[in-house]
């Protein structure tokens, strides 16, 4: 009875630690709300600059969603700079949702600058911009989703069958996109099956993948 009792306890405790994690992990990305970086540029059509430098992470969703809000009736068109190693599959699916929707009523073009990257689920956000610019030095990496715990941020491991079905649901989904070439699609079907894939800018365009359209 006693051992029953003390089992209970422990549990209980375990839940209330994995709780509070939880929402300090929560309250400590809501309160950076720096990372956003909006700005206007002079002249022409006044483009509205959305500047994203960290991971696809919470509250990425809220800060674009904001930005619209307040910069959506002053200008025809945003541009979303990027530079990110990636992050959470979720908070970057609602993202493209969200620039699918901005995009019905603005244009909306992505780029990665000189010394930027653009790794993993920054990728299929890239590739919601009209016009999709790259420096010829940027650094790119496609993978196969993974499995990670939100509260140590480490990889999970899984069974091979359920990666295999979210690799082809990621795959399926942001990779059949009208631009990018058939052949490059196949090729990185393949080549990721290794590990990750490493690509400049510049190798981007010389491979024809359809990724980026034009170099700066």
């Amino acid at each position: 009875m006693l051992a029953d009792r003390t089992i209970k306890i422990l549990l209980v405790l375990a839940i209330a630690i994995a709780g509070g994690l939880y929402w300090r992990h929560q309250s400590a990305v809501f309160e950076d709300k720096g990372r956003l970086v909006v700005r206007q540029l002079d002249g022409g059509d006044r483009a509205v600059v959305l500047s994203w430098h960290h991971d696809i992470d919470v509250p990425m969703v809220q800060r674009f969603r904001e930005a619209f809000d307040e910069w959506g009736g002053r200008t025809g068109r945003f541009v979303i700079d990027l530079s990110s190693r990636g992050g959470a599959l979720y908070e970057g699916r609602k993202l493209v949702d969200l620039i699918d929707e901005m995009s019905r009523s603005h244009q909306i073009d992505t780029r990665v600058g000189p010394n930027g990257i653009c790794l993993s689920m920054c990728v299929p956000i890239f590739m919601t911009g009209k016009r999709r610019t790259a420096a010829a030095t940027s650094k790119w990496m496609f993978h196969q989703p993974r499995f990670v715990n939100f509260v140590t941020d480490e990889e999970e491991d899984v069974p091979e069958r359920e990666r295999r079905a979210l690799a082809e649901r990621f795959f399926a989904r942001y990779f059949n996109h009208p631009d990018i070439s058939e052949q490059w699609r196949n090729d990185l079907k393949r080549e990721w099956q290794g590990g990750d894939v490493w690509r400049t800018g510049a190798q981007l365009v010389q491979e024809n993948s359809g990724i980026v359209t034009e170099l700066f």
